[in-house]
């Protein structure tokens, strides 16, 4: 299957259980329930040769639970205004989530990320999991800002959650 979604505002969009080609989503609005749930993206699934959903945004949960990513995939300066699931997806390339924002509860649980991951710059506002994810190559959180933190939370190996002046942000152990 092949779309081209750019700029498309999408009322209880999903794709549940699809095996997408190509997807170009490239400042889409997801309004109400979003579901890529055991969706595969391959190949050229993505915005610029790649799964890309940058600069969107999910104004209901977003369900990526289970999904196969086989490429790069990027979520940069994307919203999620809600629940967002990654249980279980798995993510082949390189991942990033630059800037993005996390109003709600935001659940990487079980998630297997095979490149290098970046989360530098992104703002998580509510309960935050990563257990049980693997990360396969380097990951960078510089920059990340949690601006309800919570004890319950938990980071990519290697990251840490330090307070100070400005709030809460994520620092590398050691």
């Amino acid at each position: 299957m092949r779309l081209d979604l750019s700029y498309a505002t999408l009322l209880d969009f999903g794709l549940a259980n699809c095996r997408v080609l190509h997807a170009d989503f490239h400042g889409a609005t997801f309004i109400g329930r979003t579901s890529f749930s055991r969706a595969t993206f391959v190949g050229d699934a993505s915005f610029t040769g790649y799964a890309s959903f940058h600069s969107a945004t999910f104004t209901g949960h977003a369900d990526f639970g289970g999904a196969a990513f086989t490429d790069y995939t990027a979520f940069r300066g994307a919203t999620f205004a809600s629940y967002a699931d990654f249980y279980g997806a798995t993510f082949g390339g390189s991942t990033w989530f630059e800037k993005a924002s996390f109003s709600e509860e935001a659940s990487f649980l079980l998630a297997t990320f095979k490149g290098t991951t970046s989360f530098d710059e992104a703002t998580f506002s509510g309960p935050v999991s990563f257990n049980e994810a693997t990360f396969a190559g380097r990951v960078t959180c510089t920059d990340v800002r949690v601006t309800h933190p919570n004890p319950g939370n938990t980071w990519p190996p290697g990251w840490r959650l330090e307070y100070g002046r400005g709030g809460a942000v994520l620092t590398p152990d050691g």
